[in-house]
């Protein structure tokens, strides 16, 4: 029996996954067709938290390779996320509702569109920097440096992490 650690995205525990908490199955397309042969992996894992206990469903693209009598799973060509479609956190209702909305879409893009997802995050991190600090609208790196003095040292090096990764500012 295989083990593994696997972050619930409802619950957000890190908990240990054996067989007895997933369940993979294989598809494969053996029909003639103009891509060739492929796999469809699919996978069900529930969460082993008593508290949570929701099952995830992910789905994977792969090239099939048949090597004499055995069929192997070949190059990962894509994956999907079916449940829950995307791995946005759950916020407090605190949050504007319109911050929210862009929030889920921006983590329900980020896998088709990487600029798209960045580009509502910005917009979500500028929205939350105006209804909760106040500050003046501009561009997001002008935002930032409006708060920097009254953040927690805490908060502003988190900025400051994803802001030296390039992702904003």
């Amino acid at each position: 029996m295989s083990e593994y650690i696997w972050q619930c995205p409802f619950c957000g525990s890190d908990q240990p996954v054996t067989d007895n908490e997933r369940q993979v199955a294989i598809a494969d397309l053996t029909l003639p067709n103009a891509d060739g042969p492929r796999r469809l992996v699919t996978k069900f894992v529930v969460c082993p938290n008593a508290k949570c206990r929701k099952f995830s469903l992910s789905a994977s693209l792969h090239g099939r390779e048949v090597v004499g009598t055995r069929v192997y799973t070949g190059k990962h060509l894509t994956s999907w996320n079916l449940v829950p479609p995307s791995r946005a956190r759950a916020f407090p209702v605190l949050l504007p509702p319109e911050v929210l909305e862009d929030y889920h879409e921006a983590c329900l893009t980020l896998d088709l569109s990487a600029k798209t997802s960045a580009a509502l995050s910005r917009r979500c991190i500028s929205a939350m920097l105006r209804d909760y600090w106040r500050v003046q609208p501009g561009s997001l790196n002008d935002e930032l440096r409006q708060i920097k003095g009254t953040a927690d040292p805490l908060t502003w090096e988190a900025i400051e992490s994803v802001r030296r990764s390039g992702m904003i500012g």
